[in-house]
């Protein structure tokens, strides 16, 4: 496959805040609500946003998956980053929320159980959403592909979750699960060392 020149192709949404690959698939995240129908993996009702999953087609056309739009957990609002673990097993939205101090209701993690045998289709792992620090801001996987921290600006904090590698749970870390910086946390970033 070439993709010859420069172009873009519209999907139908106005607020997309972020774009990952993962899986064979890419996901692009919509901060506009949403209404799903009764589906298999998913209740019936309104969603604050939506995952578009996709695959690469003809020139580079992004193909709809099978699976459809995928909802955001009700509960959380404003999200802003999207993670598909190192596996491909579990994909995590982070959700920044409304609020603009203190603790902060509608932040926190949704979490996923991907499958993709026979068909694309993502359901909501047991559990979720996830706790975060008020306002998160991006979201790492640790290089031994055990633990996910957030950023929390609002509250100027690194929260911490374990991984379970086979439910997709963020478990508590053992020790604290949220560190205090000095100022405001606005990015994240790995550098594979994990020593």
């Amino acid at each position: 496959m070439s993709i010859s020149q420069n172009s873009s192709q519209s999907l139908g949404i106005s607020q997309g805040t972020a774009i990952v690959a993962g899986a064979g698939t890419l996901y692009v995240l919509d901060n506009e609500p949403v209404t799903i129908g009764s589906g298999v993996s998913f209740p019936a009702g309104s969603y604050p946003s939506q995952i578009l999953p996709y695959s690469p087609g003809t020139n580079g056309a992004l193909q709809p998956e099978s699976g459809g739009i995928v909802p955001d957990a009700s509960t959380l609002a404003n999200p802003t980053y999207l993670l598909v673990e190192s596996k491909g097993k579990f994909i995590y939205v982070l959700n920044q929320g409304n609020n603009a101090q203190g603790a902060n209701a509608q932040s926190g993690i949704a979490g996923y159980f991907l499958t993709t045998v026979p068909t694309y289709q993502l359901s909501f792992i047991d559990g979720q959403p996830f706790g975060t620090g008020a306002g998160p801001q991006c979201l790492v996987e640790d290089p031994s592909d055990q633990f996910i921290y957030s950023a929390d600006i609002d509250d100027s904090s690194i929260s911490g979750r374990v991984v379970d590698p086979n439910s997709g749970v963020l478990n508590n870390l053992r020790v604290a699960t949220s560190y205090s910086l000095q100022g405001p946390a606005t990015w994240c970033l790995i550098d594979g060392r994990t020593s």
